[in-house]
């Protein structure tokens, strides 16, 4: 489809401005809404993709050769069209076989074609990563890319020719300890997007000895015996290591300085007053104060919620806002994480991935910071339960005005066969096996949700042992696709091809605000129906995604859609039914800005 901007609309969205320091009271629900059809194509091959994750396993059973990897999507080259980052994995000492091609950046060819432009641009190719999160750091129109690994991290800084050139030390975000999600924010609305590192534990491959058992210490193991009298049934001994026998550490939060360097503020933040296994990375406006909070899906460990205080502040309020753990106190392994308004309220509602014979825990907002688990009545928690799952997104993929749910998932453990029960208190249902199907959930419209994973494409039947997940409408025909990231096998670029519907996109350009409108909150109403989005980086696992706000338009009524921009500034513009409007904020600038011609 071909990339459009209707002018009108953008005349209309300047002139209609208005500055407020709060907007709209959040709407009503509405109360049904039919559920859509759905249809995703797996157009890998004939979009000449070719990328893997590589686990670079020896036997050695290196913790980290479970967490897989992430991609990235971001319109590098400026061009209209999203092109991607996928992270490559990497090889471990004692890895035998050919060096892997390592991380991969894909331009987008106006054919549906995408072409490996990796060398080209400059992406290194020879470190063990793992996640990425894109944005404009420096305000300077261009996209910027952030790559965790294992050797520590990387900042790419977009030069406008095609080309990436690393200034991570120059920036001072190399990290320490094994990073896995980030995401970048402006937590203290200064235009200028702050970056949150979640970290895992502390880690180096050099002291990394094997599994570790409960009570034994460290100890070198035989995973080829191992699993070889696993197969016998003799071996009590864990074929990877759990969560709980490794060491927590925080999560890191840099604060931009505005000249293309950061400052690390996890200390006076607040950030590193609480530890787990951070894993993923959700950020919205969960109290509506106008300030950005961070969620963060913990590996065994109660989930943490950094609500913003202001004043460059953070406090961990998990417990009380009724997020930190599931019923009886028992902590879930949090894998991804989603924030959306998923029930159409007004307000931001979570969801989280956790591990097998865990559900995939949903809690809807209140809207001032606590929320209500309601998975148990939403349909979610049946078929999510018996899957091992990780990346995950809350989006209309069916164009209906109702967020759906894709869930990919895949064990850490090779042994975890079907019709064997593992170690959970729940024997009597098998696990789902090493490689897992993903599953579609599409939202009726009543708060619940309905499994149309069988008829959503054969990609839904086969098994895959997936991890990340990142989500764009990377052809520009109105409805979302996406990006698998799987573990060993190649990556999966999945086409939306649900049947035709209305919709409307706003592409956001901030000038008081960051320029890629962080934070900013934009509420569509068309007819009786009102959809919250908000615009963020991060979420699902180790991934992050087009935040180009796009919503389905289902009737025949115009399309308003209200953005709250973070400064607190208010414009109201008309969406333009299978277009997208520009939209650059119009009041709240700031002195210290350069306009981008």
């Amino acid at each position: 489809m071909t990339f459009r901007v209707d002018l009108l609309a953008v005349t209309l969205a300047l002139v209609s401005s208005a500055i407020a320091c709060k907007g709209a009271p959040p709407p009503s629900p509405v109360k049904s809404a039919p559920p859509g059809r759905m249809r995703f194509t797996d157009v890998t091959q004939a979009s000449a993709v070719q990328s893997t994750w590589v686990a670079g396993s020896s036997g050695h059973n290196y913790y980290v050769e479970q967490m897989g990897g992430g991609g990235a999507f971001l319109d590098y080259d400026q061009d209209g069209r999203l092109d991607f980052f996928v992270a490559g994995g990497g090889v471990l000492p004692g890895y035998k076989g050919n060096r892997p091609p390592g991380d991969r950046l894909y331009r987008n060819n106006p054919d549906s074609t995408f072409s490996d432009v990796t060398k080209a641009a400059g992406i290194r190719t020879d470190w063990y990563t793992l996640g990425a999160a894109s944005a404009d750091y420096d305000n300077d129109g261009l996209p910027d890319l952030f790559v965790t690994a294992v050797q520590g991290n990387t900042l790419y800084h977009n030069d406008g020719h095609g080309h990436f050139v690393d200034v991570t030390e120059h920036a001072g975000v190399r990290g320490s300890a094994l990073s896995t999600s980030a995401a970048f924010l402006d937590y203290d609305n200064d235009g200028w997007v702050d970056l949150f590192v979640g970290r895992y534990m502390d880690y180096a491959v050099i002291a990394d000895k094997g599994c570790a058992i409960r009570g034994m210490g460290q100890q070198d193991l035989n995973r080829a015996r191992i699993m070889e009298e696993h197969q016998k049934g003799v071996s009590k001994l864990p074929l990877t290591c759990g969560p709980h026998v490794m060491p927590t550490t925080s999560s890191l939060l840099y604060h931009n300085n505005g000249d293309g360097t950061f400052t690390d503020v996890s200390a006076a933040s607040g950030i590193s007053a609480a530890q787990g296994h951070a894993l993923a990375v959700g950020i919205a406006d969960f109290n509506d104060d106008g300030l950005p909070d961070i969620h963060v899906a913990s590996d065994g460990y109660p989930s943490l919620l950094f609500m913003n205080l202001g004043g460059g502040r953070f406090k961990e309020d998990a417990v009380r806002a009724g997020v930190a753990t599931w019923k009886g106190g028992r902590a879930f392994a949090g894998m991804g994480t989603d924030t959306a308004d998923f029930d159409n309220d007004g307000r931001a509602d979570l969801v989280t991935s956790n591990y097998e014979k865990e559900p995939e825990t949903l809690y809807r907002g209140r809207g001032d910071g606590t929320f209500i688990d309601v998975v148990e009545q939403s349909g979610v928690m049946t078929p999510s339960y018996p899957f091992l799952k990780w990346g995950v997104r809350a989006l209309d993929f069916n164009g209906d005005g109702w967020r759906d749910l894709m869930i990919v998932s895949g064990h850490v453990d090779p042994a975890g066969t079907p019709g064997r029960p593992l170690n959970i208190p729940d024997e009597s249902w098998p696990g789902k096996g090493f490689a897992q199907e993903a599953l579609v959930l599409v939202g009726t419209g009543t708060g619940t949700f309905s499994d149309k994973s069988a008829s959503s494409g054969p990609f839904f039947k086969d098994k895959h042992v997936a991890r990340g997940a990142a989500f764009a409408d990377f052809d520009n025909d109105g409805d979302w696709d996406a990006l698998i990231v799987n573990i060993d096998e190649p990556a999966v670029l999945l086409r939306n091809d649900s049947p035709g519907h209305r919709w409307g996109r706003l592409q956001l350009e901030g000038a008081g605000c960051n320029r890629d409108a962080l934070g900013a909150r934009v509420r569509v109403t068309t007819g009786n129906l009102t959809q919250t989005e908000y615009v963020r980086s991060g979420s699902s696992y180790l991934s992050d995604h087009d935040r180009r706000p796009l919503f389905g338009l289902p009737g025949s009524a115009p399309a308003v859609a209200e953005i709250r921009w973070p400064c607190g500034a208010v414009q109201t513009v008309n969406l333009q039914p299978g277009q997208t409007v520009r939209v650059k904020e119009a009041g709240c600038r700031l002195p210290h800005r350069k306009e981008v011609q």
